[in-house]
């Protein structure tokens, strides 16, 4: 069965740039990790940069990798995982993609 990795981007700050609570983040990884069977968190901050309405945002972000059976049950877990951590990480929107993934 074809593989998929899902990336996504979790802010280390929230809009107003307050810092995001830690336990967010740990939550989000116990979760993703009890459902799908195990993820991979790279502690490295990334820098995005993003306009909107004629401004420049700058976001710190880490990144959290899945690697899942391509599988309809795959995809709605995280169209639902999506909603839930713009909640939780008050977002307006949390960038998650996915990508064919070969494993040797």
């Amino acid at each position: 069965m074809q593989k998929l990795r899902y990336e996504i981007l979790l802010p280390l700050n929230r809009n107003d740039g307050t810092a995001q609570a830690p336990e967010d983040l740990m939550r989000t990884i116990k979760e993703i990790t009890r459902q799908m069977g195990g993820c991979t968190h790279d502690h490295s901050r990334i820098d995005g940069f993003w306009n909107h309405e004629g401004t420049t945002f700058h976001d710190q972000l880490n990144r959290v990798l899945v690697d899942v059976d391509d599988t309809p049950e795959s995809l709605a877990y995280f169209m639902i995982l999506k909603t839930a951590l713009e909640e939780r990480f008050q977002q307006h929107s949390i960038y998650i993609t996915r990508h064919p993934v070969e494993v040797l």
